[in-house]
């Protein structure tokens, strides 16, 4: 019985390469849309900020999709798979929703854009790691403030509360 485990396991590689590309990507597709609802497999998810979280909603249901659903077009169109996917990411977090494992999607289309872009590869990777450009007449000063005690042309000095005033470095 042992053998036969051995067979069956070292046999499926082969099985997995010889499908066709769109049966591989659906069946990824579909273990990443089922395991983003399971709950002990959110601890296992992608995570920019520690925002407060808000409870899920039908948003947070559709975000979740839109973060692996496209991962059935990973490799034929990786380009706009990281477009949705990517997109669906950034509203996710940036709405504070709970994690999920769909959020692992985001990996696996920038994987597959790596892998699968043939044209405008080095034009895809600057447009997905560049930040969005600057509104006309928007300028540095309409920026969020600065923490108190910090300067954004020097890195503030933990020990700054044990200085007497008017002794240490002079601004100037």
């Amino acid at each position: 019985m042992f053998a036969y485990a051995i067979r069956a396991i070292g046999s499926w590689p082969g099985w997995w390469r010889a499908q066709h590309l769109a049966v591989r990507d659906g069946l990824l597709a579909v273990a990443v849309t089922l395991l983003a609802y399971v709950p002990t497999m959110s601890a296992m998810s992608a995570q920019i900020g520690d925002l407060p979280r808000r409870p899920p909603d039908a948003l947070a249901v559709l975000l979740a999709l839109a973060q692996s659903v496209p991962l059935v077009i990973r490799s034929r169109r990786p380009a706009a798979c990281v477009a949705v996917v990517g997109s669906a990411f950034a509203a996710h977090q940036a709405l504070a929703y709970p994690p999920t494992f769909a959020s692992i999607g985001l990996y696996l289309s920038l994987y597959a854009a790596g892998a699968h872009q043939a044209r405008f590869r080095y034009g895809l990777a600057a447009a997905a790691s560049c930040p969005p450009p600057r509104a006309p007449g928007e300028d540095s000063a309409s920026t969020p403030a600065s923490p108190p005690g910090t300067s954004r042309d020097r890195p503030s000095d933990p020990r700054a509360h044990l200085r007497r005033p008017g002794s240490g470095t002079r601004r100037v």
